[in-house]
Order: C-alpha cells, then structure tokens, then sequence
C-alpha cells in the first residue's frame, strides 16, 4: 500500500540521523551558540506532529497556526 505525504515526511524526519532514529526535532533560536545549550533552544516537537502539519501546509489546508489549533499541536 502507498504511503501518505504525511508518512513519507514522517520517514524522512525520522530518518535525518544516520543509524539513529528521530523522535523529537528541536529548533534553535536563531544566533543560538553550542555554549548556549538548552537555553538556545525556542520549541520541540515530535516528529509526526511536525509532519502533520507539513503535509497540511502542502495540502492547503490552512495557515499553519490554523492547522495547530486545529490538530492541537
């Protein structure tokens, strides 16, 4: 059976680090250093949450604060 767009971009986050697999994504504030550590840090999520609202972004389903609310991300 053929994989959703959802679960093609769930794969391919899952998959960013070789021989590891992802399970959360945190993103960095921009100008963020390494010496900074965990207070660089701005947001994380879980990978299939990120790809929800990616393929509900690609499908046009909305602005993307409208799909988190919608989907409560």
């Amino acid at each position: 059976m053929p994989q959703t767009d959802r679960e093609r971009i769930a794969d391919t986050l899952r998959n960013l680090a070789s021989g590891h697999t992802v399970g959360r994504i945190w993103g960095r504030r921009e100008g963020a250093t390494a010496d900074e550590g965990i207070e660089g840090n701005i947001w994380a999520a879980d990978v299939d949450d990120i790809a929800t609202l990616i393929a509900a972004v690609l499908a046009g389903q909305g602005t993307v604060e409208e799909i988190m609310r919608r989907h409560r991300l």
